[in-house]
């Protein structure tokens, strides 16, 4: 498993809107990743519950930061 220091984790399917440590995370994605180096750019959720972790590491020169869009689709769509 890779390891990033800034990085976003993503938590789909989830029966309820809550996570803790003993939730594994669906991905994690680096802040220093590209748009063209990700293998998949748009994440979805089969419940009504999607939850991001972010974090970045308190080393201040290492700032590479996040770049992202969300929307939510209605159900029917």
């Amino acid at each position: 498993m890779r390891r990033c220091m800034d990085f976003v984790r993503l938590f789909l399917d989830l029966e309820r809107p809550e996570v803790n440590e003993q939730n594994e995370w669906n991905y994690e994605l680096c802040g220093n990743d590209t748009l063209s180096s990700l293998s998949q750019r748009r994440f979805y959720s089969s419940t009504p519950y999607l939850i991001l972790e972010f974090h970045t590491d308190h080393i201040q020169n290492n700032n590479t930061g996040f770049r992202g869009f969300f929307k939510f689709i209605d159900r029917g769509t």
